[in-house]
Order: structure tokens, then sequence, then C-alpha cells
């Protein structure tokens, strides 16, 4: 009987990961940038995290890169987590307190206790063989640790999203280069009109308005 009851509990679990995992590629499927992609997933996320906290970083230039949805960028130096992700495929972080009692300082503990991230996985997200950037996954419960079947389930998150954050980011690239293509191209324009240094310098105001808010 209890050989019986361990076997219920065995596929009642694997079948609400597998409705988790679909929820999650689902969700991803829907959206196409890169912030979008990373927030969609946190409703599959609150399945099996109390709490839950998700974000992704993209790996540019030997640097952790997490696009806001304000534009902005908060670039992050490749910690000995991240490099253990990168090696391993997977990094569990331990909560706020323990990093500090083990001497971890800086931005990357600062910023955990701004958004109250208590514990968190750090999963390497590939896409063709090439590392895309981190799935981070965590928890602002302070009591919260991760276990065997939240560490696979980071994995697999990481193999959903690693192919979409690449095309999506690949998307955003291209419009970023045809942007700055305009962006040339009026200064140009404007150059060409214009004769005098100043006026030069006033028609260029267009274009550098484009990438500087108010331009002086």
């Amino acid at each position: 009987a209890m050989a019986n009851a361990r076997a219920a509990a065995r596929e009642r679990q694997e079948s609400e990961d597998q409705a988790i995992i679909a929820a999650a590629a689902a969700a991803v499927a829907r959206e196409g940038s890169t912030s979008a992609i990373a927030v969609s997933l946190e409703e599959a996320v609150a399945r099996f995290v109390p709490e839950p906290f998700v974000r992704f970083g993209h790996y540019e230039d030997g640097k952790v890169v997490f696009r806001e949805n304000d534009g902005s960028r908060d670039r992050q130096a490749v910690g000995p987590h991240y490099r253990a992700a990168l090696e391993s495929g997977q990094s569990v972080v331990p909560g706020i307190e323990a990093r500090e009692a083990a001497g971890e300082a800086g931005e990357p503990v600062s910023s955990a206790r701004r958004a109250r991230l208590q514990g968190h996985v750090l999963s390497r997200a590939d896409s063709a063989s090439t590392v895309v950037g981190f799935l981070l996954i965590g928890s602002r419960d302070p009591l919260w640790s991760p276990g065997e079947r939240v560490l696979r389930l980071c994995r697999l998150f990481a193999d959903i999203i690693g192919p979409a954050m690449a095309n999506a980011r690949a998307a955003e690239r291209e419009r970023e280069e045809a942007e700055d293509q305009a962006i040339i191209a009026i200064a140009a324009a404007a150059a060409a009109r214009e004769i005098e240094p100043l006026r030069i310098v006033l028609a260029l105001r267009e274009a550098v308005a484009r990438f500087v808010p108010r331009p002086f």
C-alpha cells in the first residue's frame, strides 16, 4: 500500500511538472521582447517557488547585462556564482544573510537586498551551443531553499528561454542598427544643408535628440 501511494504521488508530481513546463513554454512563445519573455515566466515559477523573483541576464562581452523595462541596463561582473553557472550549467546562491556572513559584499549583494531577493538559482541558458545568458529564479522568502525538483525545473526553464532570448536579442540588434543608421542619415543630411558651423550644430540637434533626451 505504501509503495502504491508513493507511486501515485510520483505520478501526480510528474503530471504537475509537465503542466508547469508546458505553461512556461506557452508563456515564452507569446512574447517577443527580451524583458517581456523573462516576466512571462513568473506565473509558472510561482507554482513551485514561493514569493518568486525572475530575471534574465544576457552574457555579453564578459559581463552579465540585465535589461530594465525603462531601457536602462544593469551590467554586472561575472562573479563566483555566475562563473560556477557558466562552467557547470547551474549555481545555487544562498540568501542575503548567509552571503554576508561568508564575506560577500559589493553591488551584487546590495542589489539583492534592494530587490528583497533571498536564495536563488542561476541556470545557464544556451542556444545553438552558445551561452545566451543566465536565468535567475529565486524567492523573497528568507526560509526558502531550492531542492532537487526546483533545480531540475530551473534547468528546463533555461532550456526553454535560451533560444527565445537569442532570437529576441537578434531582432533587437537589428532594430538598434536600423535606428543608428537613421540617426547617422539625419546627421549627415543636416550637415550637408548648412554652411555655418553654428547652424550645423543646431541642425544636428534633431539627430542627437533620438538618443539623448533634451540635448544641449
